[in-house]
């Protein structure tokens, strides 16, 4: 029964949330920036080079773009989930049946299914544009089998913590007016862990040392193993170790989450 509810819960966010034109616009822009990036940027620098070694700082950056994406898209629409709407008589029957923690459980992963319809689209985008840019085939080069799924797993990892940290927030929000300006906060996070991982790429001491301090900040640790895992200085021991122990973490967090939520609504 409770499986249900949550289906329920999860059906209706998602399709709410998908007519909307705020998240049709929300996903298009990135669309534009890649395009941007790769035509005027990148392409003449990688086009122009002729039996160019590739380095691993391509697939980093299609990471990145993928996190600070999430961020600027989906934490707002994670956000105003959190907040107990019962304007539609849909709405107003699900929370009758339902209790909070059931209701963010199915908002959280209606918000997840949302995103991977998403991600669906910026596939065949990318396989799209891969035909033509000579820079996003040569990063895609870096992406092995065993890579790949890790690259998976970590930004699976980045996104989750992005979902709950933006329900975290949102809940906290009394004045709903001001939920779009709280919610910020989270893209604005997330750009600067990307930059802060771009400046620490390097193995000088001074970063490693950093890198260990921070270790389990949420994004940015993502980012930081997956650097780790393209240059192989760890075992894929160590990876599945530090992968299973984030995991971890996000799910203390998560139930710390879910018991604010019954808190506060």
């Amino acid at each position: 029964m409770l499986m249900k509810e949550i289906g329920a819960v999860a059906r209706f966010t998602f399709i709410r949330d998908v007519r909307k034109s705020s998240y049709w616009s929300g996903i298009i822009w990135p669309f534009s920036v890649i395009v941007l990036i790769s035509v005027f940027f990148l392409e003449p620098l990688y086009g122009d080079s002729k039996g160019m070694v590739v380095d691993f700082k391509g697939a980093e950056v299609i990471l990145a773009v993928s996190v600070i994406t999430i961020g600027l898209v989906f934490s707002p629409i994670m956000g105003s989930e959190s907040e107990k709407d019962r304007s539609s008589k849909v709405s107003d029957l699900l929370w009758s049946m339902s209790g909070p923690r059931t209701q963010l459980i199915g908002r959280f992963l209606g918000v997840i299914l949302l995103m991977i319809f998403s991600m669906s689209l910026y596939i065949l985008f990318f396989f799209i544009l891969n035909e033509y840019s000579a820079w996003l085939r040569d990063a895609f080069k870096a992406f092995e089998p065993v890579t790949g799924v890790i690259g998976a797993c970590l930004l699976l990892q980045a996104t989750l913590w992005i979902l709950v940290l933006s329900a975290n927030i949102g809940m906290l929000v009394k004045n709903k007016s001001h939920l779009s300006q709280a919610i910020s906060v989270i893209p604005a996070y997330t750009i600067i862990c990307s930059v802060v991982n771009a400046q620490l790429s390097g193995e000088s001491q001074w970063g490693n040392l950093i890198k260990k301090m921070v270790w389990g900040l949420p994004v940015l640790s993502q980012l930081f193993e997956f650097h780790r895992v393209l240059i192989h200085v760890d075992s894929m021991l160590m990876v599945l170790l530090s992968v299973i122990v984030q995991f971890a973490l996000w799910l203390v967090y998560s139930w710390f989450v879910l018991r604010l939520y019954s808190k506060y609504s």
